[in-house]
């Protein structure tokens, strides 16, 4: 939890305190939308595409599968290999976005819902998933958090952040 509140810190002190919206995004839910709309499928390529854009972004993906994680619960894992699975987050682009890849001890979707709680309660918060739990789970949280599809996150939300007017006018290209 120490982490989360760090991290959300870190990303206001580094010049960017007039950023008033944080973006959380389940990343395995997003790049599974890939193919359509412009989305990728490879999470770095994801990531690249989030760097530059005018909001706090937390990008999270689950690092352990819900096999592997049911395995460890049942010591079907070996302990070391599990010490080596820890969550990691590293910071990207101009310092406002950040890549969470989760360890054995929790899910992408654990991550936000602590992120959700570290937020300043002034800013405007999006939870990017297509998952009905997450966004249930971050509703009952925080009243005001908006919960946005990831296509329509991509399509809509994305190129406004970026400072495009839309994905169809100028196909994709960077800032104007």
């Amino acid at each position: 939890m120490i982490y989360v509140r760090l991290l959300l810190n870190a990303l206001l002190a580094v010049g960017r305190t007039s950023i008033t919206n944080t973006i959380l995004i389940d990343g395995s839910n997003l790049i599974y939308q890939g193919g359509k709309n412009g989305i990728p499928r490879n999470r770095d390529v994801a990531a690249k595409k989030l760097e530059n854009l005018e909001a706090n972004v937390v990008i999270c993906f689950d690092g352990v599968s819900k096999k592997q994680r049911n395995l460890a619960d049942i010591g079907g894992v070996n302990v070391d290999e599990l010490d080596r699975m820890s969550t990691t987050v590293e910071t990207r682009g101009a310092n406002n976005l950040s890549f969470v890849v989760t360890g054995w001890e929790e899910s992408a979707d654990d991550y936000i819902v602590k992120a959700l709680k570290e937020t300043d309660t002034a800013s405007k918060v999006y939870v990017v998933t297509a998952d009905r739990e997450l966004r249930r789970r971050a509703r009952n949280f925080r009243r005001n958090v908006v919960s946005v599809n990831p296509v329509k996150f991509w399509k809509k939300y994305r190129p406004r952040l970026s400072m495009m007017k839309s994905t169809y006018e100028n196909n994709g290209l960077q800032k104007k």
